[in-house]
């Protein structure tokens, strides 16, 4: 999940308090919820007192333009309408009323199923097909430090803008070849998953080549467009590896309930996007290797296809040299950071530090169950540094939906959990003169905690800030629909580190994140 500089605008200080900002945004998504419930409440009251007064629609003019012609070629055959009322048989009873209305959703909601399955389906036998999608995210972060932080880091200010914005063109074609190309437009233009798979290879299995991501630890492995935060957590942000360049090959077993990974990819980041030669500067890019395998023990569902449980586990391994530098004939130094947010311009790494090492290795571990609402994910990482000690990190995480019969999808093709299963999405419908609010979407409360230690740059030449540091997290998220969620994240990070020449020193930052997220 890799995140690039927005395009924003800078906010001036506030003179609030950071207690006093919290309790704005939070009144602010307080004021939302009830206007909400009281536009529902005083919409079914008038919907209730008009109903013996006015007659409810005709088939005809329920019936969706779908249902009666034809649409791309092709003429949608679904099970004929609720037969309409009998002549001046208005109900009065606002029960049947309503069990009325449910019955028209669900064939309404049928013919969107078949309409959709014979647009997204498409004849992987011949040419390449196309799909274009992309994402939207506008974000707001409120930063309150305390006074032994701003000494250490100085200021840092709040910000709001474009957190991240991306297009992508996905298809597949000839029976057995996908592609991906994606771009983010934040900042500068650049690449981000831009790769070929070729599945069912003899010995190869899937494979796939291009610029791709490197499979260490299961919360960077989520997809952007699911990420559970509106911030990763640090302890993926400094032990993953990005996107490289590189070839990879999946096999599955057991009916994909256990799936192995294997790649190899340049030990250097390339610079796709910026104008620049991917190998530039560098006669040695260095050399990536890496595995994953996860395994799925437990995995039920229940009779209507509702994930039930699910039992998680997995493990992941990578060795890198990370190359030599063409001009100074040296290996290139490897940067190991943490930091609450990476999205802020003003926010530092709150510990961090360089390492010059011919090769270094980092081992990661994952497990994750869920049963329907509740679920817990907990993720360990051990950096190995050729003349330097270990680094280690630890994050832990748990989530409840508050939603009846929602839960989170789990995606056996990739090893991670995908997206959330929404019951009833959030919409506006007329009725009428009226206007009412269907269904809520899915509610979300989640918790993290996380724990990085890197005390092994104390030594390093150019450790600016070695140490440790917590972190905690706690998220709202509203999922109005699979492609809309609002989320309020409270952050609070506590670095205890050795700035050069000095002792161990302790300080704090809090952080209110803010985003909305849009995808298409």
């Amino acid at each position: 999940m890799n995140r690039t500089s927005p395009q924003k605008s800078r906010l001036p200080k506030l003179p609030l308090s950071g207690g006093a900002l919290r309790g704005l945004f939070v009144f602010v998504f307080a004021v939302g919820i009830a206007l909400n419930a009281g536009i529902l409440r005083a919409e079914n009251r008038s919907i209730r007192s008009a109903a013996a007064a006015q007659p409810p629609f005709s088939e005809e003019d329920i019936r969706p333009n779908a249902a009666r012609e034809s649409t791309a070629g092709f003429v949608l055959e679904s099970a004929p309408l609720a037969p309409p009322l009998a002549d001046n048989a208005a109900p009065t009873d606002p029960a049947e009323l309503q069990a009325s209305l449910d019955r028209l959703k669900a064939q309404i909601d049928s013919l969107k199923r078949e309409l959709n399955g014979k647009q997204n389906t498409p004849d992987t036998r011949k040419k390449f097909s196309a799909r274009v999608g992309g994402m939207l995210e506008i974000e707001s972060v409120t930063v309150d430090q305390s006074l032994a932080n701003q000494e250490i880091y100085g200021d840092i200010n709040n910000d709001f803008g474009f957190r991240d914005v991306r297009l992508w063109v996905k298809g597949e074609g000839y029976e057995t070849l996908g592609y991906n190309v994606t771009l983010g437009f934040t900042g500068r233009l650049t690449f981000k998953n831009v790769a070929l798979t070729a599945r069912e290879l003899p010995i190869l299995g899937n494979a796939t080549v291009g610029h791709f991501d490197v499979e260490m630890g299961m919360g960077y492995l989520e997809s952007t467009y699911d990420y559970t935060f509106v911030e990763e957590d640090s302890v993926n942000t400094t032990f993953s590896f990005g996107r490289r360049l590189g070839v990879g090959t999946v096999h599955y077993g057991a009916g994909q309930n256990a799936r192995f990974f294997a790649g190899v990819y340049t030990g250097k980041p390339l610079s796709i996007g910026d104008g620049k030669h991917a190998n530039e500067n560098c006669d040695n890019v260095g050399l990536l290797l890496n595995t994953r395998l996860t395994a799925v023990p437990v995995y039920r569902e229940t009779a209507d296809g509702a994930l039930d449980e699910v039992l998680h586990l997995g493990g992941a391994f990578c060795w890198v040299n990370p190359g030599k530098d063409a001009e100074t004939g040296r290996y290139r130094p490897t940067t190991l950071t943490a930091s609450p947010t990476v999205w802020l311009a003003d926010m530092p790494a709150l510990i961090s530090g360089e390492i010059e090492t011919n090769s270094y290795s980092v081992t990661g571990i994952e497990t994750a169950w869920q049963r329907r609402r509740l679920g817990v994910i907990g993720e360990g990482f051990i950096g190995s540094y050729n003349g330097y000690d270990n680094a280690y990190g630890v994050a832990a995480t748990a989530r409840f939906l508050l939603t009846p019969g929602a839960y989170q999808k789990y995606d056996k093709s990739g090893g991670y959990f995908a997206g959330i299963h929404i019951p009833e999405n959030m919409r506006f419908i007329d009725y009428g003169n009226h206007t009412c609010l269907e269904g809520w979407g899915a509610w979300e409360l989640v918790g993290q905690w996380s724990w990085t230690d890197l005390d092994t740059l104390a030594d390093a030449p150019r450790a600016d800030f070695a140490g440790r540091m917590k972190q905690y997290t706690a998220a709202v998220n509203w999922y109005w629909n699979p492609q809309v969620r609002w989320g309020i994240n409270w952050i609070y990070a506590e670095p205890v580190g050795s700035p050069r020449g000095g002792g161990d020193v302790s300080s704090s930052v809090n952080a209110l994140a803010c985003q909305a997220r849009f995808t298409f």
